[in-house]
């Protein structure tokens, strides 16, 4: 996926490099083989939300 948040942090070029997607599919994959559950969880914060990060946080 082009653009997005992250676009300009150079984090799609670096999961490119390093095969996270295929990696990840194969870690799922063998888990699974194992019986251990695989979860999927989606993080979203939404705008003015306080959020994870320092820069987000409460003060």
């Amino acid at each position: 996926m082009a653009g997005g948040a992250f676009a300009d942090t150079g984090s799609r070029q670096h999961g490119s490099e390093r095969n996270a997607i295929r990696n990840i599919t194969r870690l799922a994959n063998r888990c699974r083989t194992l019986g251990v559950p695989v979860i999927h969880v989606r993080f979203v914060v939404t705008e003015g939300a306080r959020g994870p990060t320092p820069e987000r946080a409460a003060v």
